[in-house]
């Protein structure tokens, strides 16, 4: 157990107790030490874009595959903090990158505590 970072986590508790505690995690879900200690696990993955870029039909098994293996692993909510625009407009297809990360943004519940 990491006690510093337990330590950071139940002072930022104290200090606003109505958010939930998060951070983006750069360690693999089965080695993370802080991610008992908070309410929800934020993640960075670019699937397409280092390996395989280009093959879009990769991005949604293996980001999806990834974000089970945290929550299975963690029983913590799991959020994706970042992910590529061109992944994401790969995805849809529909609009432009930023015209859909903006839209994302916007959609996201967590604003409403802003």
């Amino acid at each position: 157990m990491n006690i510093s970072v337990k330590i950071v986590i139940e002072r930022t508790r104290e200090l606003d107790e109505s958010r939930p505690v998060t951070f983006v995690c750069n360690a693999q879900y089965d080695h993370d030490v802080a991610t008992p200690f908070v309410d929800v696990v934020s993640i960075n993955q670019y699937e397409g874009w280092y390996s395989d870029p280009g093959h879009t039909e990769v991005i949604v098994p293996r980001l999806t595959r990834y974000i089970d293996q945290w929550h299975q692993v963690t029983w913590r909510e799991v959020c994706t903090a970042a992910i590529n625009a061109r992944q994401l407009f790969s995805m849809t297809s529909l609009k432009s990158p930023l015209a859909y990360m903006k839209d994302q943004i916007l959609s996201c519940e967590i604003f409403e505590y802003i």
